[in-house]
């Protein structure tokens, strides 16, 4: 697990250095996952060390106040609404990386009315939040205190995760950047 979503676990306030530079970033994440999930794993791990080459790059500085919507009661869809958060993924941009990912067709509001703890955490639900913050179902299950059944188990694509991980901290401009690489990469490669 990364540091951040230890810090979720523990319900320790995260670091300076932990939540995204630029919310706005967010935004170009589905495209890019979208593209990228069409590319061979090889040429996903290049956009991943493309990723890590404009991480130290000037940018955005500290990320804006958190809005209060956004401010969950503790519980289960709580911890990983916050956990997509640091992610760089609102409601919206989950949703859809969600579907790309994972097949589940989810609105925004949805995404919400889970963190908010107005709708359960399905098996279901808890399996497709896994694939997209990387973690197995086991690792899920533990989290959320869930039983997961084999039937929800999900074959993420390799490094999809690890790349939503590595642009949380990049400004939007960059991520629209690599969204572009991306798209160009799987035009070139026919996919």
């Amino acid at each position: 697990m990364h540091a951040a979503d230890l810090f979720l676990v523990a319900s320790v306030p995260l670091e300076d250095d932990m939540p995204p530079r630029d919310r706005r970033a967010g935004m170009e994440l589905p495209r890019l996952v979208n593209h990228a999930a069409h590319l061979p794993a090889e040429l996903r791990g290049q956009l991943r060390e493309r990723a890590h080459e404009m991480r130290n790059a000037p940018g955005a500085g500290s990320p804006p106040p958190e809005p209060t919507h956004l401010r969950y009661q503790p519980g289960d869809g709580a911890l990983l609404g916050e956990m997509l958060e640091t992610r760089n993924l609102d409601w919206t941009a989950a949703a859809k990386v969600l579907l790309v990912m994972t097949g589940l067709y989810l609105s925004a509001a949805t995404i919400g009315a889970v963190a908010r703890g107005r709708i359960a955490l399905t098996p279901e639900l808890a399996a497709g939040f896994g694939v997209v913050l990387g973690f197995s179902v086991e690792e899920v299950a533990a989290l959320t205190e869930r039983d997961i059944p084999a039937i929800h188990r999900r074959s993420p694509v390799a490094g999809m995760a690890e790349l939503i991980w590595d642009v949380r901290r990049l400004t939007q401009g960059q991520v629209k950047y690599l969204g572009d690489v991306a798209e160009s990469m799987r035009r070139d490669h026919g996919t």
